[in-house]
């Protein structure tokens, strides 16, 4: 069985488990009864989620014959609303501090903003392309840092692979506190 860490916020942490392709999103609780339970128990599910900042929906990726899609969905009890966020694939969901916004990157590697109200019922608004993104989805690791988001959604931070011009020296410096009394 695998775990993989997927968000936490100061009331849960959110989590897969399971197989590879095979996994499942479970919660766990930080105060209460502190017992972790399934959220979504579905084929594919679990390579990435995030918590909307006022913790009342979650945006994960989910595999629909064969094509990632982004969904959002009510959280901690999913039967409430489902919507897919996507129209042509998606992967990475990430929102905006104030909820205002979530982004995704698309089958194409197009960032997507898709405004929408976390408020009451679930509602999106205006789903708008930005840029393409600088690094190919083939490049991302299957783990959930392909690139992140400052506060306020005006500036993206892509984490790309080294290439082979990447040589430059690394300097480490250990005990360097002792330079400081000197």
């Amino acid at each position: 069985m695998q775990y993989g860490l997927l968000d936490w916020t100061t009331d849960f942490i959110v989590f897969s488990k399971g197989r590879p392709h095979v996994s499942e999103i479970w919660a766990q609780p930080l105060s209460g009864d502190g017992i972790a339970f399934p959220y979504l128990q579905r084929l594919g599910a679990g390579t990435s989620a995030t918590l909307s900042p006022n913790q009342r929906w979650l945006a994960y990726v989910i595999s629909e014959a064969g094509t990632k899609h982004v969904i959002v969905q009510s959280f901690p009890d999913p039967s409430q609303n489902r919507q897919k966020i996507s129209s042509t694939g998606g992967d990475y969901p990430r929102w905006r501090r104030d909820g205002s916004e979530l982004f995704y990157l698309d089958s194409r590697g197009t960032m997507i903003a898709v405004s929408v109200v976390t408020e009451g019922a679930f509602k999106v608004q205006k789903s708008t392309e930005l840029f393409a993104a600088p690094i190919a989805l083939s490049d991302v690791m299957e783990i959930d840092s392909a690139y992140d988001v400052t506060a306020d959604g005006q500036r993206f931070l892509f984490s790309v692979p080294g290439g082979s011009d990447a040589t430059a020296p690394i300097t480490v410096v250990t005990n360097w506190t002792t330079a400081l009394a000197k």
